[in-house]
């Protein structure tokens, strides 16, 4: 089985390591884009690619949206999301806990705004509130 990591990176940065090392240590297959290799792919269509060959999507969703796509109509992360959603993959969901919006752009806004309304309508999300992985 292989597990496609979606999320933001900057606001999340200390998360997604301690999961991708427990994700290591249990020598589980998995994709994240710090380990996409140069192509000469758009960033979209690679994460999308990526994401189609995984079993799994795990979403982290934190107080930032994440990069706009270049056409501004929504940020990688909803992409991936979105696509997930469309190929009817299998999404485990985690929002950081006391969550808030922390972005002030209206698109970004929008997007962070969209991306948690669309996790949380999944069955079942868990919350987090630090690295460790035990906890989330």
């Amino acid at each position: 089985m292989k597990i496609f990591l979606s999320s933001t990176f900057r606001d999340l940065i200390r998360e997604r390591k301690a999961v991708l090392n427990a994700l290591q240590r249990r020598q589980q297959s998995f994709a994240a884009m710090e380990y996409f290799l140069a192509t000469p792919k758009t960033p979209l269509a690679t994460c999308l690619d990526e994401l189609r060959k995984s079993d799994v999507v795990v979403i982290m969703v934190g107080l930032r949206s994440g990069s706009l796509l270049p056409d501004g109509s929504m940020t990688y992360t909803l992409a991936e999301f979105e696509q997930a959603r469309h190929d009817r993959q299998p999404i485990l969901g985690f929002i950081k806990n006391r969550w808030h919006n922390g972005e002030t752009s209206p698109d970004k806004v929008d997007a962070l705004n969209r991306l948690k309304a669309g996790v949380e309508s999944l069955a079942t999300t868990t919350t987090f509130t630090t690295a460790d992985v035990h906890r989330l």
